[in-house]
């Protein structure tokens, strides 16, 4: 079976530790890390990713930003996020530009099955795409591109 590829993005590296893991105990996973947004868009822009778990707010380019470049270049791979600090404006981007799920940093005990959800959701979306030539206009529309 391949092993599932999932980035970790978070300005921390202890907690792209801890993500690995909470999230490596649980399944067959492969993990690449990157410390801040504008990497791990320059990561998910020249990689295939299954998953990507991101923090919101970091230094430079933020979560919420860089999921928006992300859907903006056409990538639906799905994101799942963690910060210590939601806010209204993660909310709006949350249904906006479709995260999947949100953590709060200080309940990660749930982290592996929020992967496995997001991992599923990207998985069906795929399939859907390969067998509905009409799916790619609904995911462009669920994700409001343009």
């Amino acid at each position: 079976m391949a092993k599932h590829k999932i980035l970790l993005i978070d300005d921390e590296s202890d907690i792209r530790e801890c993500l690995c893991i909470l999230v490596g105990d649980t399944g067959n996973y492969e993990f690449d890390q990157a410390g801040d947004g504008a990497e791990g868009l320059r990561k998910i822009l020249t990689s295939d990713y299954d998953c990507v778990v991101s923090d919101i707010k970091m230094p430079g380019l933020d979560g919420v930003s860089m999921l928006k470049q992300v859907r903006a270049a056409g990538k639906d791979v799905p994101v799942v996020f963690i910060s210590a600090f939601a806010d209204e404006q993660f909310d709006f981007a949350l249904t906006q530009y479709g995260a999947v799920k949100l953590i709060h940093k200080l309940d990660l005990k749930d982290v592996a099955g929020r992967v496995q959800e997001a991992i599923r959701v990207g998985e069906d979306s795929q399939a859907m795409l390969r067998t509905d030539p009409m799916a790619n206009d609904f995911l462009s529309l669920l994700n409001n591109r343009k």
